[in-house]
């Protein structure tokens, strides 16, 4: 059985095919597909949340 030798990528390559996409990391050459878990998922709406909740608020206060 013969292998394919990994394809390595440049900081260049990465950023021109997959720099709009969060869904992959470059590490050491290689592009490793990441998957979002639970607590980054809960993690994000509480992020998302709280920053709506502080812009209401300020502009509640008049400010902005």
């Amino acid at each position: 059985m013969v292998q394919s030798a990994p394809k390595f990528l440049t900081v260049d390559e990465f950023i021109n095919h997959y720099s709009e996409c969060d869904r992959y990391e470059l590490i050491d050459g290689e592009l490793i597909e990441i998957e979002a878990t639970v607590p980054t998922q809960g993690l994000n709406n509480y992020m998302i949340v709280a920053t709506y909740l502080f812009i209401r608020s300020q502009n509640a206060e008049g400010i902005g």
